[in-house]
């Protein structure tokens, strides 16, 4: 099975010293950079820039700075950037981008171009700042004075702004334009007064001059239009602060008509009272009279009202029904039952204003401003105007006639304008930026807050202030011939000034008024700017030794291609000039070799199909010198507005790699025929990807394949035994880490997906990059040891218990010498004796009683190192399933004569664990020795013998516990399973059984240990793997 290596091509040096040298550069710069080429192609941005605009060096590279635009990116502003660009000039403006997520963000941005020693365009560099959060500020303040100037302008009612020192008009709309016949520049160069009758002029100083914060001017007034003609308007008025100055806002309806059908009321009321006072005969007359009054209220369409004041019965007429909902029999009713119509808040102020009116005898006419409940709910605001009626001797008010008109529309249009412009000096006073606004004189009308931190001077102290006084301590000559260019020319302009050590961009915007300004501290920004700028022909020079070459390909909607671009270095590799492939990309596709240009354009298919990232790697034949050229191609896709696809991408140079590959790839075949015959796994591990090729016999090692015999590093990992992952990967770890070492080896057990484990060994080489000395490959071969291993076990096994048993027979060897040599000695002494003649007969007859128990004892000893053989000897015994319980039935009978003659009781709990498999003869003779030794070992207040079993997944655990006489282990730890060690004087006792209980236990694989108290009692511990 062949192994194939990745073959990604490592960045060359100079790309590396280029990449390092911008990062090192632009590290502590907040703001986006970007450099393109001169063909506006990004070749780098810094990190800021990634922020900004949340997408990627490497997915920007090769695209147009115009392709983080979006749909509402203003087309006027692209079309001035391009202009600039175009003309190699520089530019500062503010444009609307988007993130990848479609989401959009403002940046302001200088761009500027890059020319070498001759003077001819190289790059061009741009610094950007996110200005999202301010520019939000400025679309809300702008949306809400666009709201201000509908409702303003596009209000159906007459509505002026006026100053109220000079009385001229600052704004009108397009209503007082249709109504007075003034065009809005005559309007412009025109005072109050030149609309107002002689009368009302003589009034208006006196008027405005003692208007208070809270004073509202109401009422009708006699207006002249532009050809002459009278008309008589409402008038509301408002205090509003406009462009930083006191301003008298104002809500004109034409009630001409109304007026005049009052004066038509009047009359008609005048000659109704003489008719009333002269003579009843008129009655059908006054009929008459009150049917046109009927008609001329319907046709003013206001309510009519006639209250005669004696009865307290008000009769309605007009369109009372309409305005307000209630309808009366006859049209009549008790003005009391009505009190409840008016709102709450008006009833007491409107009941006193008409209770003064009645109580002036000068008094004739009354009017006033109210707000009735409607019937079914709402508000209806109206304007109510009586006249009041006497009796014969002009003493006494008899009746009050009245006319209402609803007021409702007006007064809401009125109230939403102030509400509007409240929310407007909020916006103003909460940015950050400087902003105020100076008349045409120069002087301050509006400031907001941070123009007042800039200057240390209150809002009052600046208004009124020449502009030119509060900025004295610095040179005026730029910002004032500015001012004046733009007051001069109505244009919009913009500017740097240095003000205390700071840089300010100045933004100067013509009005009516004066100028609005502007100002947003550059100082960070321009400081940073010239230092990239100061770099900018350094990081040009690196970026020309940047191997490769740029490109742009244009792919219509019928997916013809069309090269936009591409940099000088395609040359090498096409052999064609750059100009002739731009008119005929057929040119390009006939440079690429015969054998691979079917591939090339499938992959170019698949990624405007499936809109997939370009990277292919094919060959170029050079037209000029015929030469080969292994490269690769990478880009990225984009589509366009107009439906078309922009390609960005770049080429580079691959050749040395291939060729280089291409002897790996030969010597990758003699390994992996040599691995076939050795039956080990080839692998080769590319570090930055992470990513193993496999080859040699890994299907028959790990028991599974891989697609395309690839497998990433961590799922490698995931097959090793979680008992020598940690060990395995920081072996890898620690050798990696040490550029001195190149070869690391190392075993350890894989868990093949059937769960059968395997063991290897692993050897590996490890490939540095010499420019960094970095690892980049790791190239190593896995053999399959279980075999070996198991062999290798079993032998480690069997030293293990041959050096045990070496260790018993060393002991068992030192206990028969000690053991024999006392009897030895003691015979040979008593053959001594019997043999020399001069013994006389008493004595040797006592040394033959000596020499008798000698030999006993001699045999004695004999059979205790028969019994301790005997452990050793009987592990061949076959072994089976022992029930505790029954084992212990078979002792309890054994020892029954010896328990009988105690107080003891022998307690036992099998359930946890029940059974053994195991040698009979041993489990039955641990029983034995334990309890005898209890039995053996009482005293006279011993009472127990108890003896359980427990269990859990490795092991089988018994428990030996009696309340005896104990044993003090403080002395005799060491001592208490050693053979002839007795712990207990004058009790008959060879020391021998808690030896063979050991003995047997650890042949068994077993363990055991003690705890116990002297006169207390002693705990024997037993476990057995299962």
């Amino acid at each position: 099975m062949t192994s194939v290596s990745p073959r990604d091509e490592v960045s060359s040096y100079d790309n590396l010293k280029f990449i390092q040298s911008l990062k090192e550069l632009t590290a502590s710069i907040d703001e986006g950079i970007i450099i393109t080429d001169e063909k506006e192609n990004i070749i780098w941005v810094n990190s800021a820039f990634e922020k900004i605009c949340g997408s990627t060096l490497s997915e920007l590279l090769g695209k147009k700075p115009n392709s983080l635009q979006g749909v509402d990116t203003n087309q006027d502003t692209v079309t001035e950037m391009r202009d600039a660009v175009k003309k190699e000039h520089s530019i500062d403006t503010e444009i609307l981008n988007y993130h990848p997520d479609k989401t959009p963000y403002w940046i302001k941005l200088n761009i500027s171009p890059i020319k070498d020693s001759k003077g001819l365009l190289t790059n061009y560099v741009a610094f950007e700042h996110d200005i999202t959060h301010e520019k939000n500020i400025e679309i809300d303040l702008q949306k809400t004075e666009l709201q201000y100037k509908d409702l303003f302008e596009k209000n159906p009612c007459v509505m002026w702004i006026c100053d109220t020192v000079n009385f001229k008009f600052i704004e009108v709309n397009q209503a007082a334009i249709d109504k007075y016949g003034y065009s809005r520049e005559e309007f412009m160069k025109m005072s109050l007064k030149d609309v107002k009758t002689a009368e009302d002029i003589a009034q208006l100083d006196t008027t405005f001059s003692n208007e208070t914060e809270t004073y509202r001017e109401r009422g009708v007034v006699e207006h002249y239009k532009k050809n002459g003609e009278s008309i008589f308007v409402d008038v509301k008025t408002n205090r509003v602060n406009y462009a930083g100055k006191p301003c008298s806002l104002a809500l004109l309806n034409d009630v001409t008509d109304r007026v005049r059908k009052e004066k038509e009321i009047k009359e008609l009321n005048k000659k109704l009272e003489q008719r009333i006072i002269d003579s009843d005969k008129n009655n059908a007359e006054l009929a008459k009279a009150n049917q046109r009054y009927e008609y001329v209220s319907k046709a003013a369409n206001e309510a009519i009202w006639d209250l005669e004041l004696e009865t307290n019965i008000i009769s309605f007429g007009g369109s009372y029904k309409e305005m307000f909902g209630y309808s009366y029999p006859d049209d009549k009713i008790n003005l009391s039952k009505i009190q409840h119509i008016l709102h709450p808040d008006d009833i007491e102020r409107v009941n006193k204003s008409i209770a003064d009116a009645l109580s002036s005898p000068s008094c004739r006419f009354w009017e006033g401003y109210y707000r009735v409940i409607k019937k079914g709910g709402g508000i209806v605001f109206v304007h109510d105007r009586a006249y009041i009626i006497y009796d014969e001797n002009n003493s006494k008010p008899v009746r009050f006639v009245g006319a209402i008109q609803n007021i409702t529309q007006e007064k809401n249009s009125e109230e939403a304008l102030l509400e509007q412009m409240k929310k407007v000096n909020i916006i103003i006073q909460s940015i950050t930026d400087i902003f105020y606004v100076v008349d045409t004189n120069f002087n301050l009308l509006y400031t907001n807050t941070a123009m007042e931190i800039l200057t240390g001077k209150s809002k009052e102290e600046l208004r009124g202030k020449n502009i030119w006084d509060v900025f004295k301590d610095v040179d005026i000559s730029l910002p004032k011939s500015e001012f004046e260019k733009a007051l001069l020319q109505k244009k919009e302009s913009e500017f740097e000034m240095e003000y205390r050590g700071k840089t300010y961009l100045v933004a100067l915007h013509y009005s009516e008024i004066g100028l609005t300004v502007s100002g947003k501290d550059v100082t960070t920004l321009k400081r940073r700017e010239e230092e990239i700028i100061s770099n900018a022909k350094f990081l040009k020079e690196i970026s020309d030794s940047t191997a490769g070459f740029i490109f742009q390909l244009e792919y219509d909607s019928e997916l013809k291609p069309k090269l936009n671009y591409a940099s000088e270095k395609a040359y090498d590799y096409w052999g064609v000039e750059i100009s002739e492939i731009t008119h005929d990309y057929t040119k390009v596709l006939s440079a690429i070799h015969p054998e691979d240009i079917e591939k090339v354009k499938d992959t170019l298919k698949e990624m405007l199909t499936n809109h997939t990232q370009l990277n292919v790697k094919y060959r170029y034949v050079n037209k000029i010198t015929n030469e080969v050229k292994w490269v690769r191609a990478s880009g990225i896709a984009t589509i366009q507005k107009n439906g078309n696809t922009i390609v960005n991408g770049i080429i580079t140079d691959i050749t040395e790699i291939e060729n280089n590959y291409k002897q790996l790839e030969e010597a990758n075949r003699r390994f992996e025929y040599l691995s076939k015959a050795t039956h080990e796994t080839i692998w080769e591990r590319d570090i930055e990807t992470n990513m193993l090729n496999l080859g040699g016999g890994y299907k028959e090692m790990l028991g599974t394949d891989f697609p395309e015999n690839k497998i990433s590093f961590d799922e490698w990992t995931e097959l090793i035994h979680p008992d020598d992952l940690k060990r395995t990967l920081k072996c890898m770890e620690d050798t990696l880490s040490n550029p001195s070492r190149t070869f690391w080896e190392c075993d350890y057990t894989f868990t093949r997906k059937d769960g059968m484990e395997v063991d290897v060994f692993e050897k590996a080489y490890i490939i540095y990059d010499k420019r960094n000395n970095k690892p980049v490959k790791i190239i190593g071969s896995t053999r399959d040891v279980t075999a070996l291993k198991k062999i290798q076990r079993e032998k480690d096994n069997l030293i293990k218990d041959l050096i045990k048993r070496n260790q018993v027979l060393e002991q068992f060897t030192f206990m028969v010498s000690h053991n024999l040599r006392a009897p030895i000695a003691n015979l040979m002494g008593i053959n001594d004796v019997l043999e020399d003649n001069t013994t006389d007969t008493e004595t040797k007859e006592s040394m033959y009683e000596l020499n008798k128990q000698s030999i006993f004892r001699l045999n004695d000893v004999v059979n205790d190192m028969n019994e301790v053989l005997s452990v050793k000897k009987n592990m061949d015994e076959d072994r089976t399933d022992i029930i505790f319980a029954e084992t212990l039935k078979e002792v309890n009978d054994e020892v029954h004569s010896s328990l009988s003659k105690t107080k003891l009781v022998i307690q036992s709990d099998f359930s946890k664990a029940e059974s053994i498999f195991s040698i009979p003869s041993y489990i039955r003779s641990i029983f034995q020795n334990l309890i005898t030794n209890s039995i053996k070992y009482r005293h006279d207040g011993s009472s127990f013998i108890r003896i359980t079993s427990d269990e859990d997944n490795d092991y089988i655990y018994l428990t030996f516990e009696d309340d005896g006489m104990g044993i003090d282990l403080t002395k005799n730890h060491s001592k208490v399973f050693g053979l002839y060690n007795r712990f207990h004087l004058g009790i008959e006792g060879k020391g021998m059984g808690l030896f063979m209980v050991k003995s047997q236990i650890e042949s068994l694989h077993g363990e055991i240990s003690v705890e116990s108290k002297v006169n207390v009692g002693t705990k024997f511990f037993i476990k057995f793997k299962k």
